[in-house]
């Protein structure tokens, strides 16, 4: 017992220690000249975030120092010294603001300047006004910021719709969505974790929803480290202003493709409530084809199949929450999620079997079915106090989740007759409900430099149910097979802790931390002798740079390392038949991966354009691969492993610029190498690959309320420990007209028009063969109806999370 929670009270500890400490730093703070005020839009008075403040001598305009708006529209130059200045202030979209003749003495120190209010910049072509928009994408420390509402392609989407155009991201025909070419990463949804497959969650947020998208490729050590590749995090929409507003969302597409969405907002002084809801079917017709060889017991086989596979997800919700302000420097907001979904896949594929020797051909068919649904509650409370100085604050947050999924999967074989001759069905049954404890404190040191310590608990508890059931010709019944059935508990317990230092000096930015991690898991097959469990202390260090050459160029630096912790799917070791010819074993002894990950990026910023270069590399130890082999004769045996390291090496291009006044181009491209070695099934084995993908964004302002989209994208082909992907393109149309005075808007959208999107991919290893391919149907149609509702506008500033997390977490 005691060993159990050494770990909190340590962390407990080091807390007390860290925040003594920070106190007495505070105390020895402040000396210098200070610059401060607060950048507003001075159409509707909202305070503008990641504004550009720069500070100039007037003597010779050499840059002196900079900053970034925060979420409030608040700027601080600090330590500056006595002499002459000017500040511009620059904010893509706006008109820049420029404040003369600041005058820092002894007896003049401080400086207000107040609310600053920026106009819109506008520009007119024989007639035509064109009004311009938030930046696409804005570069902080740690993250780049993804503003949704410039991808028209995606607005009758989901999530992933969205990410196919954005940097560091790919996004297969499937849907399947890969960061930096891994499939490893953490999704947040208002910062809060979701234990659902990343895929999965970002194939289900309708793209009506969200606000913004924050791609954290180097995490800063406040956050989980999970996730090899990094954090997606999905800000969604809230309200913002006094009064009642909202948005309606109806979606409308061909092939059974159709949804709504809505959200309402009351905002008093002191109250904020919200109320919100959506309902989505997304069904994806489409074809599969296979050709493949096993060889056992000195005969090979060979079977073709080729037919139709559909999949769709189904999703409904219902959230709301209540944010209210004790007094003005505490803060308590409440949140609450309801919802079920339902994930299917059913195909109808025709078979040629032969084995050799022999040559006799067998033909039939094979139907599948497969579903995973179920409920889940997710509830949240959030605390902020703010101290006496700004930007000194302490947050704690609880977040409980409770899910019920339940799987079914069910394999057919069927004679020209349409007989079965042989059946298997498959269930998994069993809640969860993970909870978590955060505790985050921020201190500021003085006006630019800061610390942040923080404490965090995961305790997560599920059980699984599984059951096998085999198709008795003789009777026409599934019959249960109990050497087959099994149930498994498992717990897992991660107590963590992080410190933080961050600041600036002139114009270099620095951030560093450390997080360290005690995990207890246990792992428990009730109805056998086999328990597994384990026991491990982490670190997790991080470094971050920036460095502002002048107001155009900037460089930022970073070192990060990660974790991934194996999925409690592929601990069971035992088998989970998935269709007539593949079966799947888990690996109770799969070690976490480990991640070492490098970054360096350099912006540049002329005008209204960005010119962006980062370059990476990551390795990986202990690297999982799901690894198959032959298990019986046309029978493959996928399990995972261990496989050895993987190497990753690129770099990353991105322009975005104004070619003429109604034509913006975005060009994004990615080049890497990647290169894994290591041991598999007993062999030694080293692959290697150079990649790339490239994505070329059109947006063209026809007239005043209409906008044309058009991004082509490709994909190039890429190895696995086992297996190649060929490469694939895309193209994507969008467009968007604007009624009412803006509070109407229709998005028509087609997406792979020249239909040449597919997933084409060989596995091959001892004894067997296999080249599978998937067509979705195409092109896909959709419409998107959007309504604002009184006074609600998309804010321009980051959001905080108010009860919108996704309904689990991973625990």
């Amino acid at each position: 017992m005691i060993k159990r929670f050494t770990p909190v009270f340590l962390c407990l500890l080091i807390i007390i220690f860290v925040i003594n400490f920070a106190h007495a730093q505070e105390r020895r703070a402040g000396r210098g000249g200070l610059i401060t005020g607060i950048i507003v839009d001075a159409k509707d008075q909202t305070p503008i975030e990641y504004a550009y403040i720069i500070l100039y001598s007037e003597v010779d305009s050499t840059q002196i120092t900079g900053a970034v708006t925060e979420e409030d529209g608040r700027f601080m130059l600090n330590g500056i010294r006595p002499g002459k200045y000017y500040l511009d202030v620059k904010y893509m979209g706006f008109e820049s603001y420029t404040a003369h003749s600041l005058q820092i003495g002894r007896g003049n120190r401080r400086i207000d300047l107040g609310e600053i209010q920026l106009k819109e910049s506008l520009s007119s072509t024989e007639g035509i006004e064109i009004v311009a928009e938030k930046p696409a994408m804005t570069y902080l420390i740690d993250k780049k910021v993804i503003n949704v509402s410039q991808h028209q392609t995606a607005t009758s989407g989901t999530a992933a719709d969205v990410l196919e155009n954005i940097p560091s991201v790919t996004v297969d025909i499937e849907g399947n969505v890969l960061l930096r070419g891994s499939a490893s990463y953490l999704v947040l949804i208002d910062g809060k974790p979701t234990v659902l497959e990343p895929s999965d969650v970002l194939q289900q947020i309708p793209a009506s929803t969200i606000e913004d998208i924050e791609i954290i490729t180097n995490p800063s050590a406040k956050f989980d480290p999970d996730g090899t590749a990094g954090i997606i995090n999905i800000i969604t929409k809230k309200g913002k202003l006094n009064g009642t507003s909202g948005i309606v969302n109806i979606d409308l597409g061909l092939d059974e493709k159709y949804g709504a969405d809505f959200l309402l907002y009351f905002r008093t002084q002191k109250f904020n409530f919200y109320i919100g809801g959506d309902y989505n079917i997304r069904n994806y017709p489409g074809t599969r084809s296979e050709e493949r060889w096993s060889i056992f017991n000195d005969t090979t086989s060979f079977i073709n199949s080729d037919g139709s596979s559909d999949r769709s997800r189904n999703r409904y919700s219902v959230k709301g929450g209540l944010d209210y302000s004790i007094t003005s420097n505490d803060n308590v907001s409440i949140g609450l999620r309801y919802g079920g979904r339902a994930m299917t896949r059913e195909s109808k594929l025709n078979y040629d079997q032969w084995n050799e020797p022999g040559g006799l051909h067998q033909l039939y068919i094979s139907k599948s079915e497969q579903e995973r649904s179920g409920d889940f509650l997710a509830l949240n409370l959030d605390y902020r106090h703010q101290f006496a100085q700004k930007g000194h604050e302490i947050i704690t947050q609880v977040i409980y989740h409770q899910r019920d999924m339940d799987e079914e999967s069910m394999d057919e074989l069927l004679d020209s007759n349409d007989q079965i001759t042989s059946g298997r069905k498959t269930t998994e049954q069993g809640p969860a409900s993970p909870l978590r404890i955060k505790i985050d404190y921020t201190l500021p040191i003085n006006k630019k430099n800061k610390i942040e310590a923080g404490y965090q608990s995961r305790l997560g508890h599920s059980e699984d149910i599984t059951s096998l059931c085999d198709y008795d010709s003789s009777t026409g019944q599934y019959e249960i097979q109990p050497e087959f059935s099994y149930k498994i508990e498992y717990d897992r317990h991660i107590h963590g802790l992080y410190s933080m230092y961050s600041g600036e000096t002139g114009s270099l930015g620095y951030q560093g931390g450390l997080r360290a991690e005690y995990t207890n898991r246990k792992f428990d097959l009730t109805n056998t002798s086999s328990v597994f469990t384990l026991e491990r202390w982490d670190y997790f260090p991080t470094v971050h740079f920036s460095y502002q050459f002048s107001k155009e160029r900037q460089m930022m630096a970073s070192y990060t390392r990660r974790i991934k912790r194996p999925r409690g799917y592929s601990f069971e070791p035992f088998d989970t038949w998935m269709d007539a010819y593949n079966v799947r074993r888990g690996n109770p002894d799969l070690k976490p991966e480990y991640i070492n990950s490098y970054e360096l990026g350099y912006q540049i910023f002329f005008g209204r354009s960005i010119l962006s270069f980062e370059g990476y590399y990551r390795m990986t130890t202990n690297k999982i691969e799901r690894v198959r082999s032959v298990y019986e004769a046309d029978i493959t045996l996928h399990t995972f492993a261990n496989a050895g390291t993987s190497y990753t090496f690129g770099s990353e291009l991105m322009l975005n610029t104004d070619v003429f006044k109604l034509w913006n181009v975005n060009l994004m491209a990615n080049l890497y190498n990647y290169r894994i070695e290591g041991n598999l099934l007993g062999r030694p084995f080293s692959r290697e690959s150079f990649n790339w993908n490239t994505r070329f964004n059109n947006t063209l302002n026809l007239l005043k309320s209409t906008r044309l989209q058009v991004n082509a994208m490709y994909n190039s082909p890429s190895v696995s420990a086992q297996g190649s992907r060929e490469g694939y393109m895309t193209l994507n149309l969008g467009l968007r007209q604007e009624f009412l005075d803006r509070a109407l808007s229709a998005t028509l959208q087609v997406r792979n028009v020249l239909q040449t999107a597919r997933h084409d991919f060989i596995s091959e290893g001892l004894n067997f063969y296999s080249h599978t391919r998937f067509e979705r149907k195409a092109p896909m149609v959709t419409l998107n109806l959007s309504y604002k509702i009184h006074n609600y506008k998309e804010e321009r500033k980051k959001r905080d999370s108010q009860g919108n997390g996704d309904e689990d977490e991973d625990f």
